[in-house]
């Protein structure tokens, strides 16, 4: 009897829902008769579980099958039905079968066998069955979306429900059939409707309404987030903490002002719950808070985000042109703690300041490369040196040649800053202005980029204007721009940092381009960038006075505490500064 010889094949297998608990298995049931009735021997499975055949590159299944398939071992792909595959258009459908089709692998389904697609008739069918699996996930989309639509506006809720709200759930005749908490996880029956009561947990319901009320009173979220762990809340949705995006979306959520909104991210394919503007549905549960503090509460969390969004245009100058003393990379600045400006550094990704990489905060270092810029590169002398160079050159010379149009961009933002300044604006009135203000800024700064990128001498002209025009007030001038125009000039900004910790703790050197300043390095000292300590101050003070001081002097002289006293003469005494004489005889100069 001759051996009868098995087709070498795997097998692939898709639901599309857990909700479809038994078609793994019932897949696996059909494929494995057609394959012992055909003379298929099945050498693997490839199952996607709970996953949408729309879009094949989020099956990993799906993919490690494709993949498999061009290192060979196989000839086919058995499956239930067509759909199984994808429910993707058919070009992208096409371009897994001419994949295949180069891996010399073709498709088999238990309802059709073999898929030809070397033959016209073959072909047509088979796309004619794909157009149709994709037409039937369309019309599937639809009609869940609209049953969706129609439950919402009946207000039954179907998201994800919020902190401090528990779930009634309630049967086909309206009956309560349960209460649920919003930490429970519970899977309601099907026919059954959901609505949002405030939650029986009243410590939970408390703390919402005292967020509101803190916002109000000017604490921040941050502070509400430590609050929240202080008092042993449950976390947000099962976090372990609550942070501060968890206050934000608790404070800008309407849901706790009795509000629902259905359809604000839209994520669905085919079809969206909503068409076009998101579904408000008002009173459809019982608030929390009130609608006039939820309105208030969110108004001024807008107003800090446009406060912080106005910084961040031009938050770090001199970002990517400063490097590290020791180790030469690339310094960008970072927020610490996020805490607002005073938290805000120039911070070396491969060390800290204490090993001696840069590490200063944006303010120190920002204005004191403006200040010397305004001393060194727009000195009277400078600038007639670089204007007579550019002009050798047979360069444009500094004064832009559309200065008319930025001339009156100026004014237009100057006067808008005067309106914002003058708080005689209403809140629609305010941001109208702020919103031109912003327009205007971002067109006169595309106006100078443009100068730049047709100037003889890029960069040089509008960047040197620029900075002339604002010499006499350069911190006052729009961050945007002043940023760009100190990356035009400035080639490099190197930061030196001691690991002494009482020696010069940071220096810097600015090196501008040559083109603009004739004049080598400027120096930045330890005194310029951070002021000199108190303990340092204590020190010159100890040594000009040529005798010695006591403690008690030095508590009066600078009217600071004994302890603070003590700590800095101790510091000048390791500084190598000053010493400490016998027993109350206090302390003089080394």
């Amino acid at each position: 009897m001759a051996k009868i010889t098995l087709k070498q094949a795997v097998a692939y297998i898709r639901m599309s829902s857990d909700k479809q608990e038994d078609s793994p298995t019932r897949q696996r049931e059909e494929i494995t008769k057609y394959a012992a009735a055909n003379g298929y021997q099945i050498n693997k499975w490839y199952a996607d579980h709970g996953l949408t055949g729309t879009k094949s590159k989020n099956r990993p299944e799906f993919q490690r099958l494709m993949k498999d398939a061009k290192s060979g071992g196989f000839a086919f792909v058995l499956m239930y039905e067509q759909s199984r595959f994808g429910r993707e258009d058919m070009l992208q459908f096409a371009g897994h079968l001419l994949s295949l089709r180069d891996a010399s692998v073709q498709l088999v389904t238990c309802q059709r066998g073999l898929l030809k697609t070397d033959d016209i008739g073959g072909l047509l069918m088979t796309l004619v069955d794909q157009h149709a699996a994709r037409s039937e996930s369309v019309s599937i989309a639809h009609r869940v979306a609209s049953g969706r639509r129609r439950k919402l506006e009946a207000g039954d809720h179907l998201s994800l429900v919020p902190f401090a709200y528990d779930r009634i759930i309630k049967d086909q005749a309206g009956n309560t059939v349960k209460r649920v908490h919003s930490a429970d996880r519970y899977r309601r029956p099907p026919g059954h409707t959901t609505v949002l009561v405030p939650s029986s947990d009243r410590e939970s319901v408390r703390a919402v309404q005292w967020a509101y009320d803190a916002v109000l009173r000017g604490v921040s979220m941050r502070a509400i987030a430590v609050e929240f762990n202080r008092r042993g809340l449950t976390g947000y949705h099962g976090c372990a903490k609550w942070k501060q995006p968890h206050i934000k979306r608790i404070l800008t959520n309407p849901v706790y002002c009795g509000t629902a909104v259905i359809g604000k991210h839209r994520c669905g394919q085919f079809a969206h719950v909503t068409d076009g503007e998101p579904l408000v549905i008002k009173n459809n549960h019982k608030p929390i808070i009130g609608q006039e503090t939820f309105d208030a509460v969110l108004a001024i969390i807008h107003s800090r985000r446009k406060v912080r969004g106005d910084l961040e245009a031009g938050a770090y100058l001199l970002s990517g042109l400063i490097l590290c003393g020791r180790c030469g990379a690339k310094v960008h600045g970072n927020v610490s703690n996020g805490r607002g400006d005073r938290d805000r550094f120039y911070k070396c990704p491969e060390g800290s300041g204490l090993s001696g990489h840069a590490a200063l905060r944006s303010e120190d270092l920002d204005r004191s490369v403006l200040a010397t810029i305004r001393d060194n590169l727009l000195s009277d002398e400078n600038i007639k040196a670089t204007h007579d160079a550019l002009a050798l050159q047979g360069a444009a010379p500094v004064l832009s040649p559309k200065a008319s149009q930025i001339e009156e961009l100026q004014q237009r933002i100057d006067r808008a800053t005067e309106r914002l300044a003058g708080d005689l604006l209403d809140n629609e009135e305010f941001a109208a202005v702020s919103r031109l203000r912003r327009q205007w800024s971002e067109e006169l700064r595309t106006l100078r980029r443009a100068e730049v990128a047709t100037d003889p001498a890029p960069v040089l002209g509008p960047a040197l204007e620029f900075l002339i025009e604002a010499r006499d007030h350069l911190e006052q001038a729009d961050r945007g721009m002043l940023k760009d125009a100190i990356r035009t000039v400035v080639e490099s900004v190197i930061v030196h940092r001691s690991t002494d910790r009482f020696a010069l703790q940071a220096t810097a050197s600015v090196t501008f381009r040559r083109e603009v300043y004739f004049g080598p390095s400027v120096e930045i000292g330890d005194e310029q960038l951070r002021g000199q300590k108190v303990w340092q101050a204590v020190a010159a003070y100890i040594r000009e006075q040529g005798r010695n001081v006591t403690i008690t002097e030095v508590s009066k002289h600078f009217g600071i505490q004994h302890s603070q006293s003590c700590r800095s003469l101790k510091n000048g005494v390791i500084a190598g500064l000053i010493k400490r004489n016998a027993p109350r005889q206090g302390w003089s100069s080394t």
